[in-house]
């Protein structure tokens, strides 16, 4: 083989791996891309929340404060945002009640979600009460305050892991009736989580204190884009 013959051949060879080196390069950046994209709609779909496998809970049928009857899967065309509190609690239902206020305010249409409140106070939460909260918050028609029977609401209680406690005892005998009798503002010592239900009634998410209303708000839009 002369001299011009080797350079020709090494000239063939040399182009023929600049051919094909690119390719490897394009395959590796589809694949960071694709997992790029992938990542990005895993993050999207990801709830912020304690999610939750196939936990329904106890289904309820119970009035509001404006005597309209409500329960947890009443409109399949309706997210349910459930919370418990009693009217009269001057801590952590507040800070629960602007915070679900400010995640729908996120663009989320008040006809797609339905805020449930369930007293942990059936005694003291009286219809009255109830619609006194209602408009003390100015709380918009989506929302509904309900109360009830203890009886009917234990069983909500215990099914969404609430435990309400009266801070005076369950019992009301002497000096504590006294003062029970005199002050009627007895602390009721009880969590406030908050529970994303989808369409069918079940519960998906749930979000505890300290609750963040733009990752709430996110979950759901996730609940109900699902």
């Amino acid at each position: 083989m002369n001299g011009r013959q080797k350079n020709s051949r090494q000239l063939s060879l040399r182009s023929l791996l600049s051919t094909y080196k690119p390719l490897p390069q394009a395959l590796l950046a589809g694949v960071f891309f694709a997992i790029l994209i992938f990542t990005s709609c895993d993050n999207q779909n990801h709830l912020a929340g304690t999610k939750l496998s196939n936990h329904k809970g106890y289904s309820y049928s119970l009035l509001d404060h404006g005597g309209k009857v409500v329960t947890n899967s009443s409109r399949k065309s309706t997210i349910t945002v459930l919370t418990f509190m009693f009217t009269r609690c001057t801590d952590v239902c507040p800070i629960v009640t602007s915070t679900i206020r400010t995640a729908l305010r996120n663009g989320l249409e008040d006809e797609k979600v339905q805020v449930h409140i369930i007293t942990v106070d059936p005694e003291q939460d009286t219809p009255e009460a109830a619609i006194q909260f209602v408009e003390k918050w100015n709380l918009p028609s989506n929302w509904s305050f309900i109360s009830g029977k203890e009886q009917d609401l234990r069983p909500i209680w215990n099914s969404y892991f609430v435990n309400p406690v009266n801070s005076n005892g369950n019992s009301k005998s002497g000096v504590a009736s006294l003062k029970s009798a005199m002050d009627r503002r007895y602390k009721v010592i009880h969590t406030a989580p908050v529970f994303v239900l989808d369409r069918d009634g079940i519960a998906r998410v749930l979000h505890t204190n300290p609750i963040d209303p733009i990752q709430l708000a996110r979950d759901i839009e996730i609940i109900g884009s699902r």
